[in-house]
C-alpha cells in the first residue's frame, strides 16, 4: 500500500466522468482478465459515447449507479450496484487498485453502495464471487456476508463456477456517500449528447448474474 495523504472519498459516479470510467475498467480488466467477464479488447472497442452514456445512468435516480474511491485527484476503486425489485441491492465489478488494497478501500466502497441502496429502502446485499478466489471469500465473510446454497441466485452462480454470498443491510446504518453523489446538473463534456431515456426497472438480464457479475477483491 502507497502513502497517500488525506481522508478516502467515497463517491457516486458524476455524468462528465463517462472517459474516467473507461479507464478505470481497463485498469481493472488489466490487472485481473479473468474476473468479470469481459475481456480488455472488448472494453478498449467500446465507444466512448457508451462509457458516457453508462456514466450518466449511473449517476442519478435509484435503479443503478457507479461508486469511487478517491484519495485526492486519484480514484483507486470502485465498485457497481443495481436495484433488483423489490429491496435487493445487486453489488458487481468490485475493483481496488493493487497499491490500496488491504486498507479498508473496499469495505468502504460496499458501505458506500449500500448507503446509495438504504435510501430506496433495500434490505440485503447479494453479489457473486468465483469458487477459486479465496482472498475475496475471505474478506467478504469477514464483512458478514454468507453464502447460498438455494435459490434462484444460487442456482445461477453455479452456472458459472461463482458462489452467491449475501448480507442484510442495516437500516440503521449511518453509512451513506449521497453526500458526494450528487450528479453534474450540465451535460457531458465535449459535445457528447445523451439521448434522454425513461426510468424503468431492472430488466431480466440485470436481475439474474451473468458471467460478468463475478468480482475479484483484493483489500
Amino acid at each position: 500500500m502507497s502513502d497517500r495523504q488525506g481522508a478516502l472519498v467515497i463517491r457516486r459516479i458524476r455524468a462528465s466522468e463517462g472517459r474516467l470510467l473507461r479507464e478505470l475498467r481497463l485498469r481493472s480488466l488489466q490487472d485481473a482478465p479473468e474476473a468479470f467477464g469481459q475481456t480488455v479488447v472488448e472494453a478498449s472497442t467500446t465507444r466512448l459515447i457508451d462509457w458516457y452514456r453508462k456514466a450518466w445512468q449511473s449517476c442519478r435516480g435509484d435503479q443503478r449507479a457507479w461508486m469511487l474511491a478517491q484519495h485526492g485527484d486519484e480514484v483507486v476503486g470502485l465498485v457497481s450496484g443495481r436495484h433488483r425489485l423489490p429491496t435487493t441491492l445487486l453489488l458487481f465489478s468490485m475493483w481496488v487498485a493493487p497499491d490500496a488494497r488491504r486498507s479498508g478501500v473496499g469495505r468502504q466502497l460496499i458501505d458506500g453502495l449500500e448507503g446509495w441502496a438504504r435510501r430506496w429502502g433495500a434490505t440485503e446485499t447479494v453479489l457473486w464471487v468465483l469458487r477459486g478466489n479465496l482472498a475475496a471469500l475471505g474478506f467478504y465473510e469477514r464483512l458478514g456476508f454468507e453464502a447460498l446454497s438455494h435459490g434462484r441466485d444460487a442456482q445461477a452462480g453455479e452456472r458459472f463456477g461463482a458462489l452467491t454470498m449475501r448480507r442484510a443491510i442495516d437500516p440503521t446504518s449511518s453509512s451513506d456517500a449521497s453526500g458526494a453523489c450528487l450528479c453534474a446538473k450540465t451535460g457531458t463534456p465535449g459535445g457528447l449528447a445523451l439521448s434522454r431515456q425513461p426510468s424503468a426497472g431492472p430488466s431480466s438480464t440485470e436481475s439474474q448474474p451473468a458471467s460478468r457479475a463475478t468480482c475479484r477483491t483484493a483489500v
